[in-house]
């Protein structure tokens, strides 16, 4: 778990530093906003859908092994980390939206790229989990 956490961090800072040495123009900025709220809302809805497949699935057989093992409990989790960051960098972009880029861009697409690597690890891990 703690990798997970240190990735994270690495790849948010990287990426806030830099686009925080080159500033983006305020037109390609609202522009981004815009693309990453999309994008953001978009995967948050296909990871809720995740979720709530592995809920109604709960009853078969290959959940309850899966319960048993506990990867199921480690999906869950990364699949509600993976939400989280996207639900953060949705609001994120909202609000910059909104007031006029009161949250820096690069702030933004910090959030956005954790998110999407979240997003992609949650997906290996579900494929992993569904074919075992």
């Amino acid at each position: 778990m703690w990798i997970l956490i240190l990735i994270r961090t690495l790849v948010f800072i990287f990426v806030f530093l830099m686009l925080y040495l080159q500033p983006l123009p305020l037109e390609k900025a609202e522009n981004l906003n815009t693309l990453t709220a999309t994008l953001s809302a978009t995967l948050l809805g296909f990871v809720i859908t995740a979720l709530s497949i592995l809920t109604a699935a709960s009853s078969k057989k290959a959940v309850s092994a899966l319960q048993e093992s506990g990867h199921f409990k480690n999906l869950t989790n990364h699949l509600f980390f993976c939400s989280g960051f996207l639900l953060l960098t949705v609001i994120s972009s909202f609000i910059a939206l909104i007031f006029d880029n009161c949250i820096p861009t690069y702030i933004i697409i910090a959030l956005f790229t954790i998110s999407l690597y979240d997003f992609i690890s949650s997906g290996v891990k579900f494929y992993l989990v569904i074919n075992m």
